[in-house]
């Protein structure tokens, strides 16, 4: 009686501690789909994680998240506005732009002007001299 107790005790004990495995299956086998387990874990942790700079604590991605989350929360609200500002931008530099246009040319037109005087003038200098 006592060896058949103490046998079915160390079965119980042996029990309680043993990993659950399949019969079939070598120790290296076992190794092997607990990495991939684990790395798949990795993976999928990693595409759920947000990209975060080392030196910030998870409390400042949190409120950085948030407040992304507000700021296009008040885009959606004050979109409208935003565009027409960007409207009014744009008009003004292209009034911007015409005006350079127009001093170029007035420029370019200035330049002829002085030409055509400078000319003039040498003509005259060249009359007197030869009369």
């Amino acid at each position: 009686k006592c060896e058949r107790e103490r046998e079915r005790e160390k079965e119980k004990e042996g029990k309680r501690y043993a990993v659950e495995k399949e019969p079939y299956k070598s120790k290296r086998d076992n190794v092997r789909e607990r990495n991939s387990a684990n790395r798949e874990r990795e993976r999928e942790s990693k595409r759920h994680a947000v990209e975060k700079e080392p030196h910030k604590s998870k409390r400042d991605n949190v409120r950085e998240r948030n407040s992304a989350k507000r700021e296009k929360e008040r885009d959606k609200e004050t979109g409208s506005e935003k565009q027409k500002e960007r409207e009014r931008e744009n008009e003004r530099q292209s009034v911007k732009d015409r005006e350079r246009e127009r001093g170029k040319e007035s420029e370019e037109e200035q330049i002829e002007i002085i030409k055509e005087s400078q000319s003039l003038y040498e003509r005259k200098i060249k009359r007197k001299h030869f009369n």
